[in-house]
């Protein structure tokens, strides 16, 4: 008896070693599983933070941190989705530097990409935050001004116009005055993407022909 009884507690004792070694490995092995979830998830968290940033990389102009053509694009496209499916109003506004090539012989390529960033500084803090803004290429830029009629859009097209004429672009150089044409137009009719820009690429070249310097508009008829 006093052997079966010692048999007894010795399996007990061994049962319970057991128990508590599989209670420890499983504890380990939670903690291990934890600490790989939070591994895992701060890496989804990196990995989202890098799409994000690629994906403002993606549209933003790499010279003046404006938006870019293919954000211009699409911006432009869903514009005119609004316009032709709700009747939401919107106008464009591009301009071109006068010159610019005179810029860039005169004095160089660094402080022509100085004069492109300075304007766009100066256009992005004169627009609204609704506005959309950015390089369309070259020295050529877009203005989208959602919710605004071509009434609407002809003072912000001179003001804006007035404030780049009167602005000295970059503080090093005062006596360098740029100026720029401006060509607007408000979507109408049966515009698409391809047409509304057709309409203020010509606006803009009648401005040039006119002598620079100065706002076109062409109205919808």
């Amino acid at each position: 008896l006093t052997r079966l009884a010692l048999e007894q507690g010795l399996e007990r004792e061994m049962a319970l070693a057991e128990s508590q070694a599989s209670h420890r490995r499983e504890q380990k092995l939670r903690e291990r599983l934890q600490e790989e979830s939070q591994q895992l998830e701060r890496a989804n968290a990196e990995i989202n933070e890098a799409h994000d940033r690629l994906l403002v990389i993606s549209r933003r102009d790499a010279l003046t941190g404006v938006s870019n053509r293919r954000h211009l694009v699409d911006e432009l496209e869903r514009s005119v989705h609004g316009y032709r499916r709700y009747g939401i109003d919107f106008s464009l506004v591009l301009l071109d530097v006068d010159h610019f090539k005179q810029v860039n012989d005169t004095f160089g390529h660094q402080v022509g990409d100085e004069v492109l960033k300075g304007l766009a500084t100066l256009v992005s803090t004169t627009l609204r935050d609704i506005d959309i803004f950015g390089r369309w290429g070259g020295e050529e830029f877009l203005c989208l001004l959602p919710n605004t009629s071509y009434e609407e859009a002809l003072p912000c097209a001179e003001r804006l116009c007035a404030d780049l004429a009167n602005a000295r672009l970059i503080e090093t150089m005062p006596n360098l005055a740029v100026t720029a044409s401006f060509g607007v137009v408000g979507c109408c009719g049966d515009d698409d993407a391809d047409s509304v820009m057709s309409r203020v690429d010509a606006a803009l070249y009648e401005a040039k022909a006119a002598g620079r310097n100065r706002v076109s508009g062409l109205a919808c008829f």
